[in-house]
């Protein structure tokens, strides 16, 4: 009997922790928003650009959009990183031609346009 007991009060408390997880994945889920493949693609190439303010630009912004591919091996082929300024364009080109691209679901071969603010912190 206490054995039982036992086994009903662990049965219910494993019940209610499902039960409470669901819940909590469900809400989760409905608060965030699906971002569709592009969006998350545009959000890693700029993670992956984040860290220019190592830059010197003379002290200028600079908006540039980037023309990229995903190859059907994931991996950004860079075909213009739309700037003159010689700093930049190395500094894109190293962080994105043949780099590794974890987004999944987007098309390959299919040029993508991401536009980027870079602007020196002073």
């Amino acid at each position: 009997q206490i054995i039982k007991n036992t086994i009903m009060k662990n049965l219910k408390v494993y019940l209610t922790m499902l039960i409470c997880s669901f819940v909590l994945l469900n809400t989760t889920l409905a608060d965030s928003p699906k971002k569709s493949p592009e969006t998350k693609l545009a959000d890693e190439i700029c993670m992956m650009l984040d860290h220019a303010d190592r830059l010197d630009l003379d002290g200028q912004t600079i908006e540039t959009t980037i023309v990229f591919k995903v190859n059907e091996d994931r991996r950004c082929e860079l075909l213009d990183s739309g700037t003159e300024h010689p700093k930049l364009e190395k500094y894109i080109r190293s962080n994105l031609n043949e780099k590794r691209i974890w987004t999944r679901d987007v098309d390959h071969d299919m040029n993508y346009f991401v536009t980027v603010v870079f602007r020196e912190d002073k």
